[in-house]
């Protein structure tokens, strides 16, 4: 697919799978990962009731990393926040450059830099009264606005330095790569002096930045490929099974990987979707065979459902083979698949 932007089902389907982890201690594993469409409904509808209930099973701040990919005006950027769960720390030690103890951050990943499109000073807010009405939902039995402590003092939008496209096509290959460098950094320490550096050290010198247009095309073709291999996988068994309808273009592929009409429990509850009014938001790609539907189908995810390990706690490596072997064929589970480093 040169030349073409990417679509909410391919960027929802990209931050999935490197939110995986591939070992219990793996950093992926202190990542959670908002859907796509999650920001566009904020900023739409501000934190509705209906916004609400996709984090009714999660508590936020026991993760390390929040990513927010966001799609609007025909482009894509990325929203990293860091260590969320140490605002009040935060709070009280900021400007503090001697504080050498991990601290909150948000930052925007950005492939246009300055030329964007994006209006970071809504994507901030957004992200603060998200963050804000859970803290109160966890933490702030009083309600006490007073109490809120993410506020544009202590949680500033970080935009640091970081290399950018070079043509009208690519933002969103480079938000996927945002994406797992963002995870990656988890791996050193983020202090109130990185932030007084705008991130230069922590960021923009890093070596997981140091990235080619070319392998931007590398990883355009890869992660074609990847989809190319689950749709035939996925074909191959939908062909053999006369329970099921037939598989007609990779668009059935990719929504019914994430399929939970057939599973127990709660089937038909569409309480973890997210309702949106205006689909304004979405990827111009409708002629693509990746394109989500019309009726606004993305792929989901449901909190409940465990990590996927193998039986003597090794990790499935793939996420071509995680769904595969784990929606349709449990009893090949001993396969193994490709590790995610080798393709970046």
């Amino acid at each position: 697919m040169p030349e073409t932007w990417l679509n909410d089902s391919i960027v929802n389907f990209w931050m999935k799978w490197v939110g995986i982890p591939q070992s219990p201690n793996d950093v992926a594993s202190q990542v959670y990962t908002f859907s796509s469409h999650f920001l566009s409904c904020v900023l739409l509808n501000s934190y509705s009731s209906d916004l609400k209930r996709w984090l009714r099973k999660i508590n936020i701040f026991d993760k390390k990393l929040l990513l927010f990919p966001f799609h609007g005006v025909n482009h894509w950027s990325l929203v990293a926040v860091y260590n969320p769960s140490l605002i009040k720390q935060t709070s009280k030690r900021w400007g503090d450059a001697s504080y050498t103890n991990e601290v909150t951050c948000m930052v925007h990943f950005d492939s246009l830099g300055r030329k964007t499109t994006h209006n970071g000073s809504d994507i901030a807010w957004a992200i603060r009264l998200v963050l804000n009405s859970e803290w109160d939902r966890h933490y702030n039995t009083s309600l006490d606005k007073t109490s809120r402590p993410f506020t544009h003092r202590c949680l500033p939008l970080l935009t640091p330095k970081v290399v950018c496209q070079g043509n009208s096509f690519d933002c969103g290959m480079f938000t996927c790569r945002y994406a797992f460098n963002a995870i990656q950094l988890l791996k050193k320490r983020l202090t109130m002096n990185d932030v007084h550096n705008k991130l230069k050290c922590y960021v923009s010198e890093d070596s997981l930045f140091d990235f080619s247009k070319g392998d931007i095309t590398r990883m355009r073709v890869e992660i074609h490929n990847i989809l190319g291999s689950i749709t035939e996988q996925y074909r191959l068994h939908r062909d053999t099974s006369s329970e099921t309808p037939a598989v007609t273009d990779v668009h059935d592929v990719v929504m019914n990987l994430f399929d939970d009409s057939e599973s127990d429990g709660e089937a038909n509850d569409h309480d973890d979707d997210v309702a949106f009014t205006n689909d304004n938001h979405s990827s111009d790609c409708s002629e693509s065979v990746w394109s989500c539907g019309s009726d606004g189908d993305e792929l989901m995810h449901d909190e409940d459902e465990p990590l996927i390990y193998e039986s003597n706690g090794e990790f499935i490596l793939s996420f071509c083979h995680t769904i595969v072997i784990a929606v349709f064929f449990p009893p090949l589970s001993e396969k193994k698949g490709v590790h995610l480093e080798a393709l970046l």
